[in-house]
């Protein structure tokens, strides 16, 4: 367990799937579909707070959808009523305006297939400004930052990739329009990445310590001819990593 209580656990999930059936001309962020992010977060921070989540945690459900162990269950039941925790969910729901605003401000950050440095460089200050000092370019072009453990394991990485699948040129101007938030990109993946941010200053805020690293990364290469490189090169480069979780568009399952 990654906060200092009497139940353990440890996990993986996987790397989102990179494939696209077609191009489409323009993504919309509406409110609702940002609250329904907002309650997916909160369901993540005690998970990510609580479990490690390595695969032999899962039951045996059905082809793509696997079930949550009892064992898991209980593990995520007594972080999730831990006072911090619920300090940091607090912290995260209060947050949520201030998220949208940067989410809208990464969607106009250029970061086609291949051409994401502008937006890595940003990503880049933007954790060190929530305080992860060490954050670093690694050679493949991930932005990657270490929020110290007690004892460094297990090491669980949080992500959100910094491509889009729109190609360069595209226009990436923010325009309102009837309620509506409209640009390329805005959901996939801007609002992984600001809401990354934001899950990083709710642990902060709640002085939350936890006894593994949590390893931030913002990944290149995650669309199409990407071919996930990003997150392949991780892994390569990195064989001690316990978990993965990745923060991916609006409607996160």
């Amino acid at each position: 367990m990654f906060i200092e209580q009497k139940v353990t656990g440890s996990g993986q999930e996987s790397a989102s799937d990179s494939s696209r059936s077609s191009l489409p001309v323009r993504y919309a962020s509406r409110r609702i579909e940002t609250g329904m992010m907002l309650m997916r977060l909160t369901r993540l921070c005690p998970l990510l707070l609580g479990l490690g989540l390595a695969s032999a945690a899962w039951g045996q459900g059905g082809p793509g959808t696997p079930s949550v162990s009892r064992f898991i269950e209980v593990a995520y039941e007594a972080v999730r009523a831990d006072p911090r925790v619920s300090k940091a969910l607090d912290g995260i729901t209060a947050d949520d305006s201030r998220t949208f605003e940067e989410q809208k401000h990464i969607a106009q950050i250029p970061s086609p297939p291949f051409g994401e440095r502008a937006r890595a460089a940003y990503f880049l200050q933007r954790l060190r400004e929530v305080g992860l000092a060490d954050a670093a370019l690694d050679q493949e072009g991930n932005v990657i930052a270490v929020r110290k453990g007690a004892s460094g394991k297990p090491k669980l990485v949080v992500s959100a990739h910094l491509d889009t699948v729109f190609p360069e040129g595209t226009d990436v101007t923010v325009k309102e329009r009837d309620g509506t938030t409209l640009a390329p990109g805005i959901g996939d993946d801007a609002r992984g990445l600001a809401a990354l941010l934001s899950l990083i200053q709710a642990l902060n805020r709640a002085d939350i310590k936890t006894v593994g690293d949590v390893v931030f990364v913002g990944t290149v290469g995650e669309e199409e001819l990407g071919n996930l490189r990003g997150v392949r090169a991780l892994f390569r480069d990195h064989a001690d990593i316990d978990g993965f979780i990745s923060i991916d568009g609006l409607m996160m399952a």
